[in-house]
């Protein structure tokens, strides 16, 4: 029977009547061989992922910054995590070249291209972020001539 006329349905699925002795096992087997074949296709595999890992610090006093966002673009989709109370943060990506980005509330974010992700080594990223300026408002007073 040619594949594309294959009829797999079943008048007895899902009814008590429903057996195992009923179903083209051959055909199943094949459908379930192709399909995990496909995923194993998509994944990535163990071998081709790497990591980084680093600090995020502010500038000014080298102190650990908690609770930074930390982005990898580059890949397929982008990746985000978020520093401990430490300041470390770790990514497990593909390998490949990734822009990463760190960002915390009071500092100005820092962006820094080119980092290599490998399969083989780990790559450290320490990123520097500078305290944002403060901006002070003055009340305007609205005076009256006289």
């Amino acid at each position: 029977m040619p594949e594309d006329d294959y009829d797999d349905f079943n008048t007895n699925y899902h009814t008590t009547g429903d057996r195992l002795s009923q179903l083209d096992l051959v055909y199943f087997t094949s459908f379930v061989k192709a399909s995990v074949g496909t995923v194993a296709h998509l994944a990535l595999p163990l071998s081709e992922a790497g990591s980084v890992r680093g600090t995020i610090s502010d500038a000014a006093t080298l102190l650990p910054i908690p609770n930074a966002a930390v982005q990898a673009t580059g890949g397929a989709s982008p990746a985000l995590t978020q520093t401990d109370a430490s300041g470390t943060y770790t990514f497990s990506l593909p390998a490949g070249t990734y822009t990463m980005t760190a960002s915390a509330s009071r500092y100005l974010a820092q962006t820094v291209s080119g980092v290599v992700v490998s399969a083989t080594i780990t790559t450290t990223r320490d990123l520097l972020l500078s305290p944002a300026p403060h901006i002070l408002f003055a009340p305007i007073i609205n005076q009256r001539a006289p």
